[in-house]
């Protein structure tokens, strides 16, 4: 599977060759091939941690953001059943 090198017009000058070089391709693929096959089982064991047992805290912040959000909830339902209500049945 050579490249063909004919002179073009007997100047001594060859034509580019059309055909890609597979295989440094093939080389570097199987490196990869080998080197996931050998680190795909080592990423399933997993590690243990053992992290300290904590109770869920609502702090005073998280209260007034809990109420904030809850209130502007309500406004935005108003408003949009407000807007409904004057845009469907205007007058």
């Amino acid at each position: 599977m050579g490249a063909s090198l004919k002179r073009a017009g007997g100047r001594g000058r060859h034509r580019p060759m059309g055909e890609i070089n597979v295989t440094p391709f093939v080389d570097v693929m199987l490196v990869l091939l080998i080197v996931f096959m050998v680190t795909a089982p080592l990423l399933t064991v997993g590690v243990e941690v053992d992290l300290p047992k904590t109770k869920p805290v609502r702090s005073m912040l998280m209260r007034r953001l809990w109420w904030f959000q809850s209130r502007l909830m309500a406004v935005c339902i108003y408003r949009k059943q407000k807007w409904i209500r004057s845009n469907l049945f205007p007058g």
